[in-house]
């Protein structure tokens, strides 16, 4: 199995990013916490990696922090939920969140993220709790929570939700690295303009 990968940062998006080692094109899918603060392309990167082998290939799933990964791997050994279905968690909630809302039994929380209903919900608490709940995390707010929080304070200025979310989409974009909300929000109110 795979432990990291390291290459050409060649292209990235907000699902995957390509990786060029020593002329192989790797494709590895990364939640948006990592999409946020991969590097411009051309720049050199060593992701953290989970290896899934199917019948038909192998996908690879990339982080730039043990945590993320460390949190992946716990979701992964809940029964149904999958490396696609833990990176669209970990794409909606920090790894902090998430060991918040697993300890805590937050039902809620958790349903809120697209594909997960209350039985992924209740299975991610009781299967997971233990090796989430034992993980260490740091403290910066999730990409998917600095988006939102754009989004609110674009409303609270008497944007529709729309026009708020289509406008701090556009603005994400031209970010290289970490979300910064209060750029992220003039940069957004620049487009709106």
């Amino acid at each position: 199995m795979l432990d990291y990968i390291s290459g050409k940062l060649v292209f990235k998006s907000q699902k995957y990013a390509v990786i060029d080692v020593h002329g192989l094109g790797f494709q590895v899918f990364v939640p948006l916490s990592t999409y946020s603060r991969l590097p411009e392309t051309g720049s050199n990167i060593k992701l953290s990696v989970y290896m899934q082998v199917k019948e038909d290939g192998f996908a690879l799933y990339g982080f730039l922090t043990e945590t993320e990964i460390e949190a992946f791997k716990a979701l992964i050994t809940v029964s149904g939920v999958g490396p696609r279905v833990a990176t669209s968690i970990l794409s909606e909630l920090s790894a902090g969140e998430l060991k918040s809302a697993v300890l805590d039994e937050n039902l809620k929380l958790l349903t809120s993220i697209p594909g997960i209903g209350k039985k992924i919900a209740q299975r991610i608490i009781l299967e997971a709790r233990e090796k989430i709940g034992g993980m260490p995390v740091e403290g910066k707010a999730s990409a998917r929570e600095v988006l939102n929080d754009a989004v609110s304070a674009l409303e609270s200025l008497g944007y529709s939700l729309n026009t708020a979310k289509e406008a701090v989409e556009k603005a994400a974009k031209a970010f290289r690295g970490e979300l910064d909300l209060e750029k992220l929000i003039r940069r957004s109110l620049e487009i709106l303009r």
